[in-house]
């Protein structure tokens, strides 16, 4: 029993110790060529893992680094310490006579308020990939996962009627850094915002604003976790790298089966239709939703 005690201890000690050394050599790491914005419960996890197989893809020191969302206070060179030292790439390179290049992905920066600028002005030649899940969907899988995390007392009518009131001034406190006073939990902006996460023309446009079109390829889930080659040839092209040699397409962090009341299922369809129309306006494309449609 002692040993197994021991191993989570020695763990804790070899991780620390990595990060410290990543930190010390900050200053001679890149910055991500990538960054994989969202959303959450729309496939970002097995995405990442695709192009982290890559042959040309050096993947960041964890997948989901929350850099422009939740770290944004440790600064720079704690975000450069994520990702490969610039030797390591340049040697890489070289070697294969083929760019290389590093990313991350953290679902959270489509919907965080301050995200889009703050990566716009660290990263703003940096290509983002985004993935869409059908709102309905992503809600209900998003609900469920607070429910599996002990997170979530309501079921889930209750909680979409308590979202407005849980997100009530939240916005306005991440917009003002932490300095308005007496600030609400703003955990409750990642824990309980399932139909504001679904609005995804608003999220969309706040990047736009800050980033050329032509560096936004948006993906949906559906069409990632029906047929993945197609979508995961159309991302490594975006971000410049050869589509020879094509991954294991494994589903990562599936979610369950147990399906959504029916009544539960038209309500969120109707709340969601209009802002679905608008997206499809914004992307100038039809979505794969059956909610776009009934």
């Amino acid at each position: 029993m002692a040993h197994g005690r021991a191993v989570p201890g020695l763990r804790a000690v070899v991780r620390s110790t990595r990060a410290r050394a990543r930190l010390a050599t900050a200053a001679l790491r890149v910055l991500p060529d990538f960054v994989v914005i969202g959303a959450q419960k729309a496939g970002t996890t097995s995405m990442y893992a695709y192009l982290s197989a890559h042959r040309d893809v050096l993947p960041a020191g964890r997948k989901e680094v929350h850099f422009f969302d939740l770290n944004y206070d440790r600064g720079e060179r704690w975000y450069r310490s994520m990702f490969p030292l610039r030797a390591n790439v340049a040697a890489r390179s070289r070697l294969g006579r083929r760019r290389v290049i590093t990313g991350e992905a953290s679902p959270y920066y489509l919907f965080h308020p301050l995200a889009a600028q703050r990566a716009a002005g660290l990263v703003p030649d940096a290509r983002l990939v985004v993935l869409l899940r059908d709102p309905v969907e992503r809600a209900w899988s998003h609900y469920r996962h607070e429910v599996a995390a002990g997170r979530e007392p309501l079921g889930f009518d209750e909680a979409l009627d308590a979202e407005p009131a849980r997100l009530a001034g939240i916005d306005a406190a991440l917009r003002a850094g932490g300095s308005a006073p007496d600030p609400p939990d703003t955990s409750n902006h990642r824990r309980y915002s399932y139909v504001s996460r679904g609005l995804y023309a608003d999220q969309l446009r706040a990047w736009l604003a800050v980033f050329p079109r032509d560096r936004l390829l948006v993906l949906t889930a559906e069409e990632l976790f029906v047929r993945p080659e197609p979508q995961w040839r159309a991302t490594v092209d975006f971000l410049g790298l050869d589509a020879s040699c094509p991954p294991a397409f494994d589903v990562h962090n599936a979610g369950g089966s147990e399906a959504m009341s029916p009544a539960t299922r038209q309500r969120l369809t109707e709340a969601f239709r209009a802002p679905n129309g608008d997206l499809e306006q914004l992307l100038g494309r039809a979505l794969p939703w059956p909610s776009t449609r009934d």
